[in-house]
């Protein structure tokens, strides 16, 4: 992979875990200094991704982020994020039940 891949993918990750109101091309090519968003749109594009090694290293960054909480704290504190949860209105919607949703802190109208 090239290094300007590198460096965009970079920015790019940074612009979406940043606080941006709104994360669009022109959002995000403006927050990384970019004159216009066709570079992020190349790299999310044309850029071929290895999806499970993606995944090993999200997931070995957060064991050990992990790890090194539980040792600070001297003992292991867990947090877990349900990001499958979306909060519905309606019944039309294909697979909306009432369940217990984490985002709405209730029992309410949701899919997963």
């Amino acid at each position: 992979m090239r290094t300007q891949t590198w460096q965009q993918a970079t920015k790019y990750v940074s612009a979406v875990a940043s606080d941006l109101p709104k994360r669009n091309g022109w959002t995000i090519a403006e927050y990384v200094g970019d004159r216009s968003p066709d570079r992020t749109q190349r790299l999310l594009n044309r850029a071929v991704w290895d999806t499970e090694e993606a995944m090993s290293l999200v997931r070995r960054f957060v064991v050990d982020g992990l790890g090194t909480a539980a040792r600070r704290r001297r003992g292991l504190v867990v947090g877990a994020l349900d990001e499958t949860g979306q909060q519905k209105r309606g019944a039309a919607t294909c697979g909306v039940k009432r369940q217990y949703m984490g985002c709405a802190g209730r029992v309410d109208n949701g899919i997963n």
